[in-house]
Order: structure tokens, then C-alpha cells, then sequence
């Protein structure tokens, strides 16, 4: 079986968790109604990707921004310039 390469986003959602040794369940009862704890692996593997409010409560619970998680920066919080760079960036 061919293991698929872990996501920039996959990677540090996973390392966010593990850095505040939290389990997948901790997450998972972040949400209400709560999500399951495959659905959080799922998330931390690249299977899936949280959508809407789901992705604005994981990155206000750890304090980092959406460009972050998707790796469009590596500051974990974006100051003004950062923003609006970002804003006009093409890709």
C-alpha cells in the first residue's frame, strides 16, 4: 500500500494538537453538535478538510490563522502587512 504524503495543512493541524497534548477526542468535542474522532484523524491525514465554521472554531481555538493552516504563510498569526499581502497575491 502506497502511504499518501501528509498535507502542509494536514501536518500542522496535527502538530497544533500534539503540541498542546490534546487527543483526537479533546478536538472532536470542540464542535456542537461534536464531530467524530475519525472525523478529526481524517482531517490530521489529509483525507479530509474541515469546511466553514468548523475551520474558523480549529483556528481560533489554537490561535492561528486560516494562511496559516493552509500554508500561504508561516507566521502563525498574520499582522496588517501580512494581510494584505495576502489579499493581493496571485497565485
Amino acid at each position: 500500500m502506497v502511504r499518501k504524503e501528509k498535507t502542509i495543512f494536514s501536518q500542522r493541524l496535527s502538530s497544533l494538537r500534539e503540541e498542546r497534548y490534546l487527543t483526537l477526542s479533546d478536538i472532536s468535542e470542540l464542535f456542537d453538535p461534536p464531530v467524530s474522532k475519525s472525523t478529526v484523524s481524517n482531517w490530521e491525514n489529509g483525507h479530509m478538510y474541515p469546511k466553514g465554521q468548523r475551520l474558523i472554531i480549529l483556528c481560533d481555538f489554537y490561535n492561528v490563522s486560516i494562511d496559516y493552516l493552509y500554508g500561504r504563510t508561516d507566521s502563525r498569526k498574520m499582522n496588517k502587512e501580512e494581510r494584505i499581502q495576502s489579499c493581493t497575491k496571485t497565485n
